[in-house]
């Protein structure tokens, strides 16, 4: 059973995306069963599903696309997320944090 999801919202910032799916490749090897991760795609003009499916390494990760403005837009996206993680305890992350 995963311990905590770590919710990331994105938008347009793909080399930010590519240096975080590079770290995480790097260090979350070790913690890739108790972990999942869901990015948040704010309808991005880059979109961040194929920078995902051509970078990270596990299956523990979930991309899903806003497709409409929800308003407050990186705290929408934010909840978005927590209401898809499946685990009591959930990390939100900005991607240059």
């Amino acid at each position: 059973m995963k311990k905590f999801t770590i919710v990331t919202t994105y938008f347009n910032q793909k080399e930010w995306l590519e240096r975080l799916i590079e770290y995480w490749n790097n260090y979350y090897s070790n913690f890739v069963n108790d972990i999942d991760i869901i990015i948040v795609d704010d309808y991005s003009s880059i979109p961040a599903l194929p920078i995902v499916n051509n970078n990270y390494k596990y299956n523990n990760i979930s991309v899903v696309r806003v497709t409409k403005d929800l308003g407050f837009n990186a705290a929408a996206s934010r909840n978005v997320g927590a209401t898809l993680a499946k685990t009591d305890n959930i990390l939100l992350l900005d991607l240059d944090t």
